[in-house]
Protein backbone atom coordinates (compact mmCIF):
# COMPACT_ATOMS: atom_id res chain seq x y z
CA UNK A 1 0.00 0.00 0.00
CA UNK A 2 1.32 3.44 -0.92
CA UNK A 3 1.95 6.06 1.75
CA UNK A 4 -0.06 9.27 1.89
CA UNK A 5 3.05 11.28 0.98
CA UNK A 6 3.31 9.29 -2.26
CA UNK A 7 0.03 10.71 -3.62
CA UNK A 8 -0.75 14.20 -4.95
CA UNK A 9 -3.64 15.89 -6.74
CA UNK A 10 -4.22 19.18 -8.52
CA UNK A 11 -8.03 19.22 -8.49
CA UNK A 12 -8.38 17.56 -11.91
CA UNK A 13 -6.15 14.50 -11.63
CA UNK A 14 -4.43 12.38 -9.02
CA UNK A 15 -0.98 10.77 -9.33
CA UNK A 16 0.67 8.24 -7.08
CA UNK A 17 3.71 6.02 -6.76
CA UNK A 18 2.64 2.43 -7.36
CA UNK A 19 4.19 -0.48 -5.50
CA UNK A 20 5.77 -2.92 -7.96
CA UNK A 21 4.55 -6.51 -7.98
CA UNK A 22 6.58 -8.56 -5.50
CA UNK A 23 7.83 -5.56 -3.54
CA UNK A 24 5.62 -6.19 -0.53
CA UNK A 25 8.40 -8.21 1.16
CA UNK A 26 10.64 -5.11 1.01
CA UNK A 27 13.52 -7.12 -0.47
CA UNK A 28 14.48 -3.95 -2.29
CA UNK A 29 17.95 -3.93 -3.69
CA UNK A 30 19.30 -1.21 -5.92
CA UNK A 31 17.59 -1.58 -9.29
CA UNK A 32 15.44 -4.42 -7.94
CA UNK A 33 12.11 -2.58 -8.07
CA UNK A 34 11.58 0.44 -10.32
CA UNK A 35 9.98 3.66 -9.21
CA UNK A 36 6.54 3.66 -10.86
CA UNK A 37 4.24 6.66 -11.36
CA UNK A 38 0.62 6.26 -12.45
CA UNK A 39 -2.59 8.23 -12.75
CA UNK A 40 -5.51 7.24 -10.50
CA UNK A 41 -9.07 6.97 -11.75
CA UNK A 42 -10.98 9.53 -9.68
CA UNK A 43 -14.19 7.48 -9.91
CA UNK A 44 -12.91 4.01 -9.01
CA UNK A 45 -9.71 4.91 -7.14
CA UNK A 46 -7.74 2.39 -9.19
CA UNK A 47 -4.29 3.14 -10.56
CA UNK A 48 -4.11 3.23 -14.34
CA UNK A 49 -1.25 2.02 -16.46
CA UNK A 50 2.06 3.58 -15.39
CA UNK A 51 3.09 6.66 -17.33
CA UNK A 52 6.68 6.55 -16.03
CA UNK A 53 9.10 3.95 -14.66
CA UNK A 54 12.63 4.66 -13.49
CA UNK A 55 14.94 1.74 -12.76
CA UNK A 56 17.70 3.95 -11.37
CA UNK A 57 15.53 4.74 -8.32
CA UNK A 58 14.48 2.11 -5.80
CA UNK A 59 10.69 2.21 -5.85
CA UNK A 60 10.32 0.28 -2.59
CA UNK A 61 12.00 2.92 -0.39
CA UNK A 62 9.30 4.19 1.96
CA UNK A 63 10.64 7.75 2.07
CA UNK A 64 10.11 8.38 -1.66
CA UNK A 65 7.71 11.30 -2.08
CA UNK A 66 5.33 12.87 -4.58
CA UNK A 67 5.49 16.59 -3.79
CA UNK A 68 2.83 18.04 -6.06
CA UNK A 69 1.64 18.23 -9.66
CA UNK A 70 0.74 21.16 -11.87
CA UNK A 71 0.14 21.73 -15.58
CA UNK A 72 0.81 18.13 -16.52
CA UNK A 73 4.07 17.81 -14.57
CA UNK A 74 4.62 15.80 -11.38
CA UNK A 75 7.40 16.70 -8.95
CA UNK A 76 8.88 13.91 -6.84
CA UNK A 77 11.82 12.93 -4.64
CA UNK A 78 13.32 9.44 -4.72
CA UNK A 79 16.35 7.51 -3.59
CA UNK A 80 18.90 5.18 -5.11
CA UNK A 81 20.33 2.32 -3.06
CA UNK A 82 19.11 -0.45 -0.81
CA UNK A 83 15.90 -0.40 1.18
CA UNK A 84 16.20 -0.15 4.96
CA UNK A 85 14.32 1.03 8.01
CA UNK A 86 14.43 4.77 7.54
CA UNK A 87 17.03 6.53 5.42
CA UNK A 88 20.27 4.65 4.77
CA UNK A 89 23.78 6.08 4.66
CA UNK A 90 24.46 4.48 1.26
CA UNK A 91 21.44 6.00 -0.45
CA UNK A 92 21.60 9.00 -2.79
CA UNK A 93 18.55 11.20 -3.32
CA UNK A 94 17.18 13.46 -6.04
CA UNK A 95 14.31 15.85 -6.67
CA UNK A 96 12.97 15.59 -10.21
CA UNK A 97 10.15 16.58 -12.55
CA UNK A 98 8.28 14.24 -14.93
CA UNK A 99 6.07 15.14 -17.89
CA UNK A 100 2.92 13.06 -17.36
CA UNK A 101 2.03 12.97 -21.07
CA UNK A 102 5.38 11.53 -22.19
CA UNK A 103 6.74 9.93 -18.99
CA UNK A 104 10.05 11.69 -19.57
CA UNK A 105 12.07 13.26 -16.80
CA UNK A 106 12.46 16.98 -17.43
CA UNK A 107 15.18 17.65 -14.87
CA UNK A 108 16.80 16.23 -11.76
CA UNK A 109 18.58 17.91 -8.85
CA UNK A 110 20.54 16.26 -6.01
CA UNK A 111 19.34 16.39 -2.40
CA UNK A 112 21.61 16.31 0.68
CA UNK A 113 22.15 12.98 2.44
CA UNK A 114 19.90 12.05 5.36
CA UNK A 115 21.32 10.58 8.62
CA UNK A 116 21.26 6.80 8.97
CA UNK A 117 17.88 5.63 10.29
CA UNK A 118 16.15 9.02 10.03
CA UNK A 119 12.42 8.91 9.28
CA UNK A 120 11.98 12.62 8.57
CA UNK A 121 10.91 13.24 4.97
CA UNK A 122 12.70 15.87 2.90
CA UNK A 123 9.62 17.92 2.01
CA UNK A 124 6.88 19.19 4.32
CA UNK A 125 4.76 20.89 1.65
CA UNK A 126 5.13 22.12 -1.91
CA UNK A 127 3.24 23.85 -4.67
CA UNK A 128 3.62 25.60 -8.01
CA UNK A 129 2.73 29.17 -8.91
CA UNK A 130 3.69 30.64 -12.29
CA UNK A 131 7.23 29.37 -12.97
CA UNK A 132 8.10 28.81 -9.30
CA UNK A 133 8.27 25.43 -7.55
CA UNK A 134 7.89 26.45 -3.90
CA UNK A 135 8.70 24.02 -1.10
CA UNK A 136 9.21 23.89 2.64
CA UNK A 137 12.08 21.51 3.28
CA UNK A 138 13.17 19.99 6.59
CA UNK A 139 16.91 19.98 7.23
CA UNK A 140 18.88 17.30 9.07
CA UNK A 141 18.89 19.39 12.26
CA UNK A 142 15.07 19.60 12.31
CA UNK A 143 14.80 23.17 11.00
CA UNK A 144 12.61 24.39 8.14
CA UNK A 145 13.83 26.16 5.01
CA UNK A 146 11.80 27.77 2.23
CA UNK A 147 13.31 26.71 -1.10
CA UNK A 148 12.10 28.16 -4.41
CA UNK A 149 13.23 26.63 -7.70
CA UNK A 150 12.67 27.40 -11.34
CA UNK A 151 9.98 24.85 -12.16
CA UNK A 152 11.36 24.43 -15.70
CA UNK A 153 14.96 23.61 -14.76
CA UNK A 154 15.03 22.75 -11.05
CA UNK A 155 17.64 25.43 -10.38
CA UNK A 156 17.33 26.98 -6.92
CA UNK A 157 16.40 30.65 -7.19
CA UNK A 158 16.63 31.30 -3.47
CA UNK A 159 16.34 29.60 -0.10
CA UNK A 160 16.22 30.85 3.45
CA UNK A 161 15.69 29.46 6.97
CA UNK A 162 12.34 29.98 8.66
CA UNK A 163 13.11 30.78 12.27
CA UNK A 164 10.55 29.79 14.87
CA UNK A 165 8.67 27.35 12.61
CA UNK A 166 8.22 23.76 13.81
CA UNK A 167 8.26 21.20 10.96
CA UNK A 168 5.11 19.35 12.00
CA UNK A 169 3.05 22.56 12.00
CA UNK A 170 3.59 23.32 8.30
CA UNK A 171 2.57 20.01 6.71
CA UNK A 172 -0.25 21.89 5.00
CA UNK A 173 -0.99 23.36 1.56
CA UNK A 174 1.03 26.52 1.00
CA UNK A 175 -0.58 29.96 1.10
CA UNK A 176 0.78 31.89 -1.88
CA UNK A 177 -0.21 34.04 -4.81
CA UNK A 178 1.64 35.38 -7.84
CA UNK A 179 3.68 37.75 -5.66
CA UNK A 180 4.34 36.24 -2.26
CA UNK A 181 4.58 33.18 -0.03
CA UNK A 182 2.67 33.71 3.25
CA UNK A 183 3.88 31.90 6.36
CA UNK A 184 2.35 31.53 9.80
CA UNK A 185 2.59 28.74 12.40
CA UNK A 186 4.30 31.26 14.67
CA UNK A 187 5.05 34.72 13.28
CA UNK A 188 3.01 35.82 10.26
CA UNK A 189 5.05 37.11 7.33
CA UNK A 190 5.20 37.44 3.56
CA UNK A 191 8.23 36.49 1.46
CA UNK A 192 8.55 37.74 -2.11
CA UNK A 193 8.58 34.79 -4.51
CA UNK A 194 11.03 36.38 -6.91
CA UNK A 195 13.91 36.74 -4.45
CA UNK A 196 12.84 35.59 -0.95
CA UNK A 197 13.05 39.04 0.61
CA UNK A 198 10.65 39.71 3.47
CA UNK A 199 7.87 41.96 2.19
CA UNK A 200 6.13 42.41 5.53
CA UNK A 201 5.84 40.96 9.01
CA UNK A 202 2.68 41.28 11.11
CA UNK A 203 4.87 41.97 14.15
CA UNK A 204 5.43 45.50 12.86
CA UNK A 205 1.82 46.36 13.75
CA UNK A 206 0.96 43.61 16.20
CA UNK A 207 4.13 42.79 18.15
CA UNK A 208 4.31 39.63 20.21
CA UNK A 209 1.37 37.96 18.47
CA UNK A 210 1.32 34.30 17.38
CA UNK A 211 -0.57 32.97 14.36
CA UNK A 212 -1.78 29.73 12.87
CA UNK A 213 -1.23 28.78 9.21
CA UNK A 214 -2.68 31.42 6.85
CA UNK A 215 -4.93 31.35 3.79
CA UNK A 216 -4.94 33.93 0.99
CA UNK A 217 -7.77 34.95 -1.31
CA UNK A 218 -8.52 38.08 -3.33
CA UNK A 219 -5.57 40.10 -2.06
CA UNK A 220 -6.31 39.35 1.60
CA UNK A 221 -4.37 37.08 3.96
CA UNK A 222 -6.43 35.44 6.72
CA UNK A 223 -4.94 33.85 9.84
CA UNK A 224 -6.04 32.96 13.34
CA UNK A 225 -4.30 35.11 15.93
CA UNK A 226 -3.83 33.53 19.35
CA UNK A 227 -6.30 34.98 21.85
CA UNK A 228 -8.10 37.04 19.19
CA UNK A 229 -9.49 34.83 16.46
CA UNK A 230 -9.52 35.53 12.75
CA UNK A 231 -7.57 38.56 11.50
CA UNK A 232 -7.43 39.80 7.89
CA UNK A 233 -4.35 41.49 6.42
CA UNK A 234 -3.68 43.25 3.15
CA UNK A 235 -1.51 40.85 1.15
CA UNK A 236 0.56 43.67 -0.34
CA UNK A 237 1.68 45.63 2.72
CA UNK A 238 0.55 43.47 5.67
CA UNK A 239 -1.72 46.09 7.21
CA UNK A 240 -4.45 44.61 9.40
CA UNK A 241 -7.83 45.29 7.78
CA UNK A 242 -10.08 43.84 10.47
CA UNK A 243 -10.23 41.35 13.30
CA UNK A 244 -12.97 39.05 14.46
CA UNK A 245 -15.56 40.56 16.78
CA UNK A 246 -16.70 39.02 20.04
CA UNK A 247 -14.92 36.61 22.33
CA UNK A 248 -15.43 33.23 20.64
CA UNK A 249 -12.13 33.68 18.81
CA UNK A 250 -10.15 33.46 22.03
CA UNK A 251 -10.26 29.68 21.79
CA UNK A 252 -9.62 29.43 18.05
CA UNK A 253 -7.44 26.53 16.90
CA UNK A 254 -4.01 27.64 15.68
CA UNK A 255 -3.27 24.35 13.94
CA UNK A 256 -5.94 24.62 11.21
CA UNK A 257 -5.78 27.12 8.35
CA UNK A 258 -9.04 29.03 7.83
CA UNK A 259 -11.16 28.21 4.79
CA UNK A 260 -12.36 31.28 2.89
CA UNK A 261 -15.64 31.36 1.03
CA UNK A 262 -17.52 34.23 -0.62
CA UNK A 263 -19.55 35.33 2.42
CA UNK A 264 -17.90 33.48 5.30
CA UNK A 265 -14.53 32.36 6.60
CA UNK A 266 -14.51 29.03 8.44
CA UNK A 267 -12.34 28.59 11.53
CA UNK A 268 -11.99 25.66 13.94
CA UNK A 269 -12.38 26.18 17.68
CA UNK A 270 -12.90 23.44 20.23
CA UNK A 271 -15.27 20.86 18.68
CA UNK A 272 -16.94 23.31 16.28
CA UNK A 273 -16.25 24.85 12.90
CA UNK A 274 -17.35 28.47 13.10
CA UNK A 275 -18.49 30.58 10.15
CA UNK A 276 -17.23 34.17 10.46
CA UNK A 277 -19.22 36.69 8.43
CA UNK A 278 -16.83 38.51 6.08
CA UNK A 279 -19.03 41.63 6.13
CA UNK A 280 -19.80 42.03 9.84
CA UNK A 281 -16.61 40.19 11.01
CA UNK A 282 -18.68 38.46 13.67
CA UNK A 283 -19.30 34.73 14.21
CA UNK A 284 -22.55 33.78 12.50
CA UNK A 285 -23.11 30.06 13.09
CA UNK A 286 -21.21 26.84 13.74
CA UNK A 287 -21.10 23.13 12.93
CA UNK A 288 -20.03 20.32 15.24
CA UNK A 289 -16.86 18.65 13.98
CA UNK A 290 -14.18 16.15 14.92
CA UNK A 291 -11.99 17.36 12.04
CA UNK A 292 -8.50 18.75 12.44
CA UNK A 293 -7.91 19.93 8.86
CA UNK A 294 -10.30 21.68 6.50
CA UNK A 295 -10.03 21.94 2.72
CA UNK A 296 -12.21 23.98 0.34
CA UNK A 297 -13.91 22.19 -2.55
CA UNK A 298 -14.95 25.28 -4.46
CA UNK A 299 -16.72 23.55 -7.36
CA UNK A 300 -18.94 21.56 -4.98
CA UNK A 301 -19.45 24.47 -2.60
CA UNK A 302 -18.17 22.42 0.33
CA UNK A 303 -15.65 22.58 3.15
CA UNK A 304 -14.18 19.08 3.51
CA UNK A 305 -13.17 18.07 7.02
CA UNK A 306 -10.42 15.51 7.65
CA UNK A 307 -9.36 13.91 10.92
CA UNK A 308 -11.12 12.54 13.93
CA UNK A 309 -13.42 9.58 13.28
CA UNK A 310 -15.03 10.80 10.07
CA UNK A 311 -14.54 12.54 6.76
CA UNK A 312 -17.28 15.14 6.64
CA UNK A 313 -18.39 18.05 4.48
CA UNK A 314 -19.91 21.38 5.47
CA UNK A 315 -21.22 24.30 3.39
CA UNK A 316 -18.77 26.69 1.75
CA UNK A 317 -20.61 29.97 1.21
Amino acid sequence: MENTWQIAADGDRLVRMVAAEGSENHAGKEGGFPLILADVDLVTGRAGDPFAQFTEYNGVISENQVLCLADGVVYAAAGRGEYGTGFQAGQTWSLFAVDISTGKRLWSAPLPARPQGSYRLYFLSAGVVDDHLVALQETNDGKVRAVVRDRRTGVVRWERPLDGVAPDRVRLPLAMDARNLYLGAGPLRALRLSDGDRVWDAAAQRPGRTYGPPSVKGGVVYAVEKGTGLVAFDSGDGRAQWQEKGDTGAGADLSAAPVIGTDYAYSKRSSALWAIDLSSHAPAHSYKTTGVRFIPHVQAGLTVSLGGKFVAAYPLK
